[in-house]
């Protein structure tokens, strides 16, 4: 069986700041991206319609930004563990690399399940901390220095000309039952911002360009607000843009002597 690594994509729906795709590169082995849709979790009472579509959303765009390298990421609408499972009948997995969730009791358990499946092959899972978030910490001593050494750490640039990604056959995927896309996903809504990593970087850069001028003034008002906010939320929360994005493009934005506060 070929040997290969995998980046499992969560809460981080980008190409770049993204230390578990920076790591399985550089481990070796031709890499398998994938995002899965879990039923388990669309159906939880915090999930929506709304929530899916930016994601769909944002997965088209990556696609679209690896096509030029004949690449893309593999989309599953499953539950995680079957996932897993079909990979590892086909494949010799290495290690999977993928951030740290930081979600709800749904994810947490679905976690414990995937690593105790992984353990059990002697799989390496790699989980890198994601927006600074500390797990375990008893008390807030010495968190503000941890914070700011993070988001201070220098990106470790990824060169997508170097990926060599591995693409499942339509045959893999008919291996097991997946429901389909559905179209209300795939519908864009005229009213809501659109996913997407390069959509999120349009976001911030029209922010820290123009509308940081009125934030201070204008965020705690309903009306004014609008044009004085980020915008961000729902890149941040997806992972669209990563905090350390944020954090050191807007102190790039003040040693060119624009006032950001």
């Amino acid at each position: 069986m070929q040997k290969i690594s995998i980046v499992w994509l969560k809460r981080d729906l980008r190409l770049h700041d993204h230390p578990p795709l920076w790591h399985a590169i550089h481990a070796g082995y031709p890499v398998l991206i994938l995002y899965i849709f879990e039923p388990s979790l669309i159906s939880a009472p915090q999930s929506d319609d709304r929530h899916w579509r930016f994601v769909w959303e944002s997965l088209q765009d990556l696609t679209l930004q690896l096509q030029s390298f004949q690449a893309s990421i593999e989309i599953f609408h499953a539950e995680a563990l079957d996932v897993f499972e079909k990979i590892t009948q086909d494949f010799q997995v290495q290690a999977v690399y993928s951030h740290l969730e930081t979600g709800i009791g749904i994810t947490f358990e679905r976690d414990k399940r995937v690593s105790k499946f992984l353990k059990e092959r002697n799989i390496d899972w790699f989980e890198f901390s994601q927006q600074g978030v500390q797990r375990g910490r008893k008390n807030r001593k010495g968190w503000r220095e941890n914070w700011f050494a993070y988001a201070k750490t220098p990106i470790q640039e990824i060169s997508l000309n170097k990926i060599q990604l591995i693409s499942l056959s339509k045959e893999f995927h008919s291996k097991f039952h997946q429901k389909p896309i559905p179209e209300s996903w795939k519908t864009p809504v005229k009213d809501m911002q659109k996913g997407g990593e390069r959509m999120g970087w349009r976001y911030l850069k029209s922010f820290l360009d123009d509308r940081v001028k009125n934030y201070n003034w204008h965020i705690s008002k309903p009306e004014l607000s609008r044009t004085g906010c980020s915008r961000l939320s729902p890149y941040l929360a997806w992972g669209c843009l990563s905090i350390r994005q944020v954090f050191q493009a807007s102190e790039n934005k003040k040693e060119e002597g624009k006032s950001i506060r």
